[in-house]
């Protein structure tokens, strides 16, 4: 099983939540993220009444979209996250949400075949910058996901002014400090970059500071920034006809894009 769980293990465990209300209004606010994920989906893939979400962290999609397919299905290789993903579940009453935890390079279960398969928040870059063939086999996990005719959503994170700032630093590293948002259990993060330009990978340090002090650190994660040329060839094996997009709010995908949102249509077996 291949590690990636790293950068997010234990960053939302319910014991960060100080009261009830902490942890309700954390929920809130992710769910106040998801709306626009949510209506996106509804729009362009409106026949839909299964989804399969690879990498689904805390379930916030799965929930958001649970009054509106049949069947949903997510999983994480984050032990915490899943366990966050279930207790929210089961809290918000969604029988039609079933999460568990594995590793997509290596899954021990897999989803059945859904309508669409989802892979968000740029979890998919992570396998791209292991290497070439765990990058394969990720697709392979996606295609498997997604029933014949079936659609594919990814979003990826471009990181357009990070890449730019660490470019004009002479070590190509560059650093930033965040105020999180007041339902979030942690106050500050301090972002570090590094970006390998030859390989079109971006580093990324993270450290947290948590609203009585403690610090949380040591989590990393690396992200490969794709083109659409490159991602396209990547999963034309088992998915065509793509169309890009760089918000969710539908509008198009261009170079200074933040974000790559691109939907596919699984190829027949």
């Amino acid at each position: 099983m291949v590690d990636l769980s790293a950068a997010y293990e234990g960053v939302e465990g319910v014991a960060n939540f100080p009261t009830e209300e902490a942890l309700r209004n954390y929920r809130a606010m992710a769910l106040e993220r998801s709306v626009q994920q949510a209506d996106f989906i509804g729009r362009r893939f409106s026949g839909a009444g299964s989804v399969a979400e690879a990498c689904c962290g805390n379930g916030r999609l799965l929930i958001a979209l649970a009054d509106r397919m049949q069947r949903l299905q997510g999983f994480d290789l984050a032990a915490s996250r899943i366990d966050f993903a279930r207790q929210w579940v089961e809290a918000a009453g969604c029988k039609n949400v079933d999460v568990w935890r594995d590793d997509m390079l290596e899954p021990s279960r897999r989803p059945a075949p859904a309508d669409l398969g989802i892979c968000i928040t740029g979890a998919f870059a992570y396998f791209g910058a292991l290497s070439g063939e765990h990058e394969r086999r990720a697709v392979a996990s996606l295609g498997a996901m997604v029933r014949p005719g079936g659609g594919l959503l990814l979003e990826l994170y471009q990181h357009p002014a990070t890449i730019a700032h660490c470019l004009a630093e002479p070590d190509g590293r560059w650093q930033r400090w965040s105020e999180l948002a007041a339902e979030d259990p942690f106050r500050f993060s301090l972002s570090a970059f590094a970006y390998d330009r030859q390989r079109g990978v971006l580093r990324h340090e993270k450290k947290f500071i948590a609203r009585n002090g403690s610090v949380d650190e040591g989590r990393v994660e690396a992200l490969r920034i794709y083109s659409p040329e490159t991602l396209d060839g990547l999963l034309a094996p088992w998915f065509d006809q793509p169309e890009w997009y760089g918000d969710w709010a539908g509008n198009a995908f261009a170079p200074d894009s933040k974000h790559m949102i691109v939907s596919f249509r699984r190829r027949a077996d």
